[in-house]
């Protein structure tokens, strides 16, 4: 159905292709951090993991100190903030304040335009800034793009919005200095990899990588593990069946509500799933991004505790992880 709007799409492409072109030939102003700068984005409008991806490069680039820099998606001030860990998801974006909480040393910067939160983030003297979501980010340029494709929506098969989940044609993919499909099975075959690397390599030449999801123990915010079998699931991300696959291979899961990507989850909608969850003598669960909003309601110690949390990572499969490394360590020296 969504093939009616190819239309509409062709004239998306176009505005896109020509906004490009304009940076290509830099008729349009573009600005070069005085840090070295990895960019991490996509072609696709969501899914593919790249908060995972910025903690993944958080915890194994080497750097003496480093800021992240995000336009804080969601957020419901303006202008450029310093998230502060201790703050509330509505201030800086969840992913933002998700960071921050993981990565104290870290000083996590939003703003819609990341010029001004670079320039701000010079206060801190970095060696390394990680801009999150900044694929489409051409009036900066950072010294390499990180593109993610998820294995379920590669973007060598998909169209421009509206017709399909693009931002801009699949050329863009040019731009990429490495290009990781991520949510791949663990049982990846080494002939389906090498058919996604050939339909990958008609409009990039950078290096490709492949990754799956790794996820952790169910802990509560007090650290205690879950003891019980029933659970209900809560969600506000993209693509939650990758999580619900996982969780059904070790729960009975007593029901599940799926909120849209980023939701702003209120008071009346935890109280509405705690009283199921007494009701059905279950836990409740949700992923890491979604308790960073939780946790700003003001609920009580007895409510947080029955609220279990899944966090998830990128596994990278085979030696991939060292190679893509190498590479990112390579450019950041």
């Amino acid at each position: 159905m969504r093939k009616l709007l190819l239309p509409f799409s062709l004239i998306y492409g176009a505005i896109t292709a020509v906004r490009n072109l304009l940076f290509d030939k830099k008729l349009l102003s573009i600005y070069y951090p005085a840090i070295k700068t990895l960019a991490i984005g996509n072609l696709s409008t969501g899914g593919t993991g790249k908060t995972p991806m910025t903690e993944f490069l958080l915890k194994h680039l080497k750097y003496q100190s480093a800021v992240v820099v995000s336009r804080g998606y969601g957020r419901a001030t303006q202008g450029l903030l310093l998230v502060d860990r201790q703050g509330e998801a509505n201030d800086y974006g969840d992913e933002a304040l998700q960071i921050a909480k993981k990565f104290p040393a870290v000083q996590v910067i939003v703003a819609e335009k990341r010029r001004l939160a670079l320039d701000a983030a010079l206060e801190f003297n970095p060696d390394l800034a990680l801009m999150d979501d900044a694929y489409q980010h051409r009036s900066v340029q950072a010294d390499a793009y990180i593109m993610l494709t998820a294995y379920h929506s590669i973007f060598s098969e998909d169209l421009i919005l509206p017709a399909g989940n693009l931002r801009e044609a699949r050329g863009g993919a040019k731009r990429a200095t490495a290009i990781v499909i991520t949510k791949c099975p663990l049982a990846i075959t080494t002939a389906k990899k090498e058919e996604i690397a050939q339909s990958i390599h008609a409009y990039s030449e950078a290096p490709i990588y492949f990754s799956s999801l790794a996820y952790s123990d169910l802990t509560n915010s007090f650290g205690e593990k879950l003891s019980t079998q029933r659970a209900i699931v809560f969600t506000g991300i993209a693509y939650p069946q990758y999580m619900m696959m996982h969780l059904q291979q070790q729960l009975k899961i007593v029901d599940q509500h799926h909120f849209k990507d980023h939701y702003s989850f209120q008071k009346e909608d935890l109280n509405i799933l705690l009283a199921q969850a007494k009701k059905e003598q279950a836990s409740l669960i949700c992923s890491e991004k979604d308790y960073v909003k939780v946790a700003s309601l003001g609920l009580g110690q007895d409510a947080l505790a029955r609220i279990f949390i899944l966090g998830v990572e990128h596994l990278f499969l085979g030696d991939d992880k060292e190679r893509f490394l190498a590479q990112m360590t390579a450019i950041i020296s």
